[in-house]
């Protein structure tokens, strides 16, 4: 099918993904509809990733095409494949992730019987070894306005289903109109261009149904690995968050009790990570930072006000409200031989948190 005829383009950035791309090509491959496009984009691949790719698109077809660029980041990749999308509609899938059989078939009558800005569906959780997998998805088929979506933005941020852009289905005359691109940065990408999508959409179509399976990886990806900065990177981002809601005239109590909820649960993220095998830092250097942290003038508030559903993040956060600074350091390393021993099980902790 050629580009002008199709609704939907997919696009998939790949970079050293050569140990899962070929099964997130396979079920575009083995899609019920050929209906669409699908455009890959090579940030610089060192591996065997390419030729995957360049098999790919011969199986594919006229509805594929490659673009290799040298490494730039996620981020740039994807805005390259963005300006050349054609289709009204744009579907963001990554490398390490896939599609169910019908989800282009199933995309494209959401499109024609409701033509929305954004489509929000659910998506399967899955550890990377493929030992355990969960089910996130909006409970409830609904069809919002901009005034709907005001009314519901703190549930639907709450819901867990709007940080990332691979479970969406976007307009691109939007995207376009208000000149919405992934930004360059090192984390959250993801993050603030949702943000941006929410800030102006007047027309979202929330499905109960459930087509992408994302590939968590508990060791070994770029957002798992340990990094010096993920305090203050993780600080930021909540200052952000908050003055996102502010300025959008949504921070009511409830949007400060999930802003502040959400801040502590990345909090423990931040202790477990300064105890990773990864750091190089001696015990002294490990418990410096857990001070660091807990001394915040945002840790001791936010711990405060979040209201904690699960048994295990009221223990995790316990020391934190405490200040005992040793006995939270000991839990970020329970956590951290969590990650290591007991994959399957972190990923169900961390999805039930």
């Amino acid at each position: 099918m050629e580009e002008k005829d199709a609704q939907i383009t997919v696009v998939v950035v790949v970079h050293n993904a050569e140990i899962y791309v070929e099964r997130c090509l396979n079920s575009l491959i083995n899609q019920d509809s050929q209906q669409f496009c699908v455009i890959l984009v090579d940030d610089g691949s060192s591996d065997h990733s390419q030729e995957i790719c360049r098999t790919a698109v011969g199986r594919m077809g006229k509805i594929a095409r490659l673009i290799e660029l040298s490494h730039g980041g996620v981020a740039k990749a994807r805005n390259y494949g963005l300006a050349q999308v054609e289709t009204p509609y744009v579907l963001f899938l990554d490398s390490d992730d896939w599609l169910d059989r019908n989800t282009i078939s199933s995309m494209i009558e959401l499109v024609n019987a409701h033509q929305p800005e954004l489509a929000v569906f659910g998506f399967y959780y899955e550890v990377a070894d493929g030992t355990h997998h969960l089910l996130r998805s909006h409970v409830q088929r609904e069809l919002l306005t901009r005034e709907s979506i005001s009314r519901q933005f703190v549930s639907l941020w709450n819901s867990g289903l709007m940080y990332s852009c691979c479970n969406k289905l976007f307009s691109v005359s939007m995207l376009k109109k208000y000149q919405i691109t992934f930004k360059d940065l090192s984390f959250g990408e993801d993050l603030e261009f949702c943000k941006d999508v929410m800030r102006i959409c007047s027309h979202m179509f929330l499905s109960d149904r459930c087509f992408y399976h994302y590939t968590c990886h508990i060791r070994g990806s770029l957002s798992t690995c340990y990094r010096e900065d993920l305090f203050e990177l993780r600080r930021d981002e909540h200052c952000r968050f908050k003055a996102y809601f502010q300025e959008l005239g949504c921070l009511d109590d409830r949007a400060e009790e999930y802003l502040d909820r959400r801040y502590i649960e990345r909090l423990v993220g931040c202790v477990e990570n300064e105890c990773s095998s990864e750091s190089k830092k001696t015990l002294r250097q490990r418990l410096k930072k857990i001070r660091q942290m807990l001394d915040d003038a945002y840790t001791l508030p936010c711990a405060k006000r979040a209201r904690l559903t699960s048994l295990r993040m009221k223990l995790l956060v316990l020391p934190i409200r405490r200040k005992w600074y040793r006995l939270t350091l000991l839990s970020g390393y329970v956590m951290s031989v969590c990650r290591n021993r007991l994959p399957a099980l972190f990923a169900w902790l961390k999805m039930n948190r």
